[in-house]
């Protein structure tokens, strides 16, 4: 499959961000990808 290690990365990166700008929408969105990529 791809790169989920990676992918976890990034969208934590991106949850800081829309977390600073106060985007309810994209941290919904990262939190529901990370947890979806960090099952096993």
């Amino acid at each position: 499959m791809g790169d989920k290690k990676g992918a976890i990365e990034t969208a934590k990166l991106s949850l800081s961000s829309a977390t600073d700008a106060k985007n309810a929408d994209y941290v919904k969105m990262n939190n529901d990808s990370i947890a979806e990529w960090s099952k096993k």
